[in-house]
């Protein structure tokens, strides 16, 4: 399997499409090669998994967000660290697998937010989910749009 960044571009309506038509070009040297080789054709029937990847800077404000929540608040008592905090939400909001141990006992592993494990659409709705917990459980006297905003400013 080859792996290619591809530009989406939108073309307008096409009468042939029942809706609006786009068009994939490449977006770096190695996508303009591969699809300029032998490699593709025009008849070829290509799948694609369309994923919008991670923005950076959503990533670093999600840390913003937990740093202020631990260090501004009592949190800490139950966390000792941003990461410890991170873990608990992951596990609080059902993002980890179940692996049976040789004895029977189950043991909870959280999954991953990497960027490679998840696109941007899947941590824009974690993120909503964080932000849920986060006033509603973790600090409920919290107010969500002033935490939005306070981390909005943290990482400008």
């Amino acid at each position: 399997m080859t792996r290619l960044v591809l530009k989406a571009e939108y073309i307008g309506p096409n009468e042939a499409l029942t809706g609006p038509a786009w068009v994939f070009r490449p977006s770096d040297q190695q996508a303009e090669a591969y699809m300029g080789s032998p490699n593709i054709s025009d008849s070829d029937i290509v799948r694609a998994d369309i994923k919008r990847p991670r923005h950076p800077g959503h990533h670093r404000k999600y840390w913003a967000l937990l740093k202020l929540v631990h260090d501004g608040t009592a949190v800490q008592d139950l966390y000792a660290t941003t990461d410890k905090l991170h873990q608990a939400i992951k596990g609080a909001l059902g993002y980890f697998s179940e692996v049976i141990l040789p004895d029977g006992q189950v043991f909870k592993v959280v999954d991953s937010i990497a960027y490679e494990s998840m696109d941007q659409q899947g941590f824009e709705e974690f993120y909503g989910k964080v932000l849920d917990l986060i006033t509603t459980q973790i600090v409920p006297n919290l107010d969500r749009e002033d935490l939005v905003r306070e981390v909005e400013a943290m990482t400008k």
